[in-house]
């Protein structure tokens, strides 16, 4: 047998060793390609949850800065609340951070929202207590009751009950400032006694002429109902409010008397009673109010002069109306659509 020459060995030694290394290059390739990929992803994910932690610490200076805006608010309106809760009690140990029970429908809310509601609520409590415990102390001073503007709201319901307590603050507000002006007209009519000049409590409205007569009446009147309402000057209320009562109602008064007489009832009347029905609708309007309204508690004696006053007025129209079924009356002097829904 002929022997295989060597250099076809070699040959073949080369062409196994390329086959051998074709074959592991290909599964090591693959191999090694997918240990690269899989390299490639974990780099991807950790980019990602980089870029994730980097916008998680962004989120927790942006709450640090929020909270920390909410702090000064607090520290800011603290002290106010304090402070109103001093004047206006006399009570030191009032806590402006009390808690208060949160409605349902604000915890859908922010929290501006929330404390802005527990603010309101502590201001209105505040008000209610020292409107008949320390009234006097406050009608020659400046402190008056807080009025704040409402947050964004989404919820109705939620609207309407900051708009409620919005409104019982501003009618605190309206009673002190008439009780004000009604302490200045009593205290100076308490320092004229009768032997120095005959004055009595807005004498001097009496004296004006008609309409301007009539609105300082009603002002007047609406200012002793405040006082009447918060138990200051009772019985100097009442006074006023019988007293310049017979003066508003003196011309239906004497019209309706005028015409049960033989002689005078075919006079023709000059009063210009659309005058006396406006303002009458005025006083009459806010007697009911005070006397219809909930939120703020009046002077137990408050509620039977209100409804004295709004019968009284009442019957002053339907003396009215039947004045006006008369043709002494111009026309043009009573409109008596308007009288007729009034007293329905």
């Amino acid at each position: 047998m002929k022997p295989i020459p060597e250099i076809y060995r070699w040959v073949a030694v080369l062409v196994g060793s390329a086959a051998a290394s074709m074959v592991f290059l290909y599964f090591g390739g693959a191999y090694l390609f997918s240990m690269w990929q899989g390299d490639r992803n974990h780099v991807a994910e950790f980019r990602n949850l980089h870029h994730e932690n980097q916008q998680l610490r962004q989120d927790i200076e942006l709450l640090k800065v929020r909270y920390q805006r909410l702090r000064n608010r607090l520290d800011t309106y603290a002290p106010r609340d304090l402070r109103y809760s001093d004047m206006a009690d006399q009570e030191k140990s009032i806590d402006p951070t009390t808690p208060l029970r949160i409605p349902e429908g604000l915890l859908k809310e922010g929290i501006d929202a929330q404390h802005a509601f527990r603010r309101l609520v502590l201001e209105k409590h505040r008000w209610d207590r020292f409107l008949q415990n320390q009234y006097k102390d406050i009608l020659e001073t400046a402190i008056e009751p807080v009025l704040m503007e409402h947050p964004s709201l989404a919820d109705k319901e939620n609207l309407k009950m900051f708009d409620e307590l919005a409104a019982s603050l501003r009618l605190h507000e309206k009673l002190i400032r008439d009780v004000r002006i009604f302490h200045s007209e009593i205290q100076f009519e308490q320092k004229h006694p009768e032997n120095d000049f005959s004055y009595k409590a807005y004498d001097y409205k009496l004296r004006l002429d008609p309409f301007a007569r009539e609105s300082s009446i009603a002002d007047a009147m609406q200012q002793a109902l405040s006082a009447l309402s918060t138990g200051v000057y009772h019985q100097e209320a009442v006074e006023v409010l019988d007293r310049l009562g017979d003066e508003f109602t003196r011309p239906v008064r004497q019209e309706y008397e005028r015409l049960l007489s033989v002689d005078d009832a075919s006079a023709p009347s000059n009063y210009n009673y659309n005058i006396f029905l406006t303002f009458g609708k005025k006083i009459m309007d806010y007697a009911e109010m005070l006397a219809g309204q909930t939120s703020v508690p009046l002077a137990s004696k408050a509620l039977g002069e209100l409804d004295y006053l709004h019968r009284r007025l009442q019957q002053s129209f339907r003396d009215l109306h039947e004045i006006g079924q008369h043709e002494t009356i111009d026309a043009a002097l009573l409109d008596m659509e308007e009288l007729e829904r009034t007293i329905q």
